[in-house]
């Protein structure tokens, strides 16, 4: 399309004559009133506001995820502790007690009720761990109640042995990171 100068000047001077404002350039600048400047300006200011506050509520949800991530990783850490120490010869009563203090709030950080049931079997079979090691040390023991006894406690070993793995496996929805 071949227009000659002076055609687009006069296109312009009527858009200009015909129009409140003017763009020059190709660019956005606009000549408006302070009124309309005013209402634009508080749109803009309210765009901001509202973008700054879902920041802020995102940052909060991140900052809450790592609060709850880090209590997690310290019963996963008891756990394994708790774990670690019962299968040290003999067991007691008070690895029972430190565990517990160390996993109280288990039940509010966890979606499921997975891992807080998996305490209360923990700390059960470990109970019932102490109760068999006290019985074996008993010295007016029958020897088919001690045979019996040092067969269950061996069962009670073997399967928390075997809760190393399931700690991990039972974890690993809680503590894999996610991009």
């Amino acid at each position: 399309m071949n227009v000659s100068r002076s055609k687009l000047e006069a296109l312009i001077r009527r858009t200009i004559q015909d129009m409140p404002w003017l763009v020059l350039l190709g660019s956005a600048v606009m000549i408006i009133s302070v009124k309309q400047l005013s209402d634009v300006l508080l749109s803009i200011s309210t765009v901001v506001i509202a973008y700054f506050a879902y920041c802020q509520h995102r940052l909060g949800t991140i900052q809450l995820k790592l609060e709850a991530y880090d209590r997690r990783v310290e019963i996963y850490g008891a756990i394994k502790r708790f774990i670690s120490r019962i299968l040290e010869s003999p067991s007691d009563k008070e690895q029972l007690d430190i565990f517990l203090r160390q996993t109280p709030h288990a039940r509010f950080l966890f979606e499921d009720d997975d891992i807080p049931s998996f305490i209360e079997v923990l700390y059960r079979k470990g109970t019932e761990l102490v109760y068999k090691e006290r019985e074996l040390n008993r010295e007016t023991l029958p020897q088919k109640q001690q045979e019996k006894l040092e067969q269950e406690t061996s069962t009670l070993k073997k399967w928390f042995e075997d809760q190393h793995d399931v700690v991990d496996t039972k974890f690993n929805k809680y503590l894999h990171l996610k991009k």
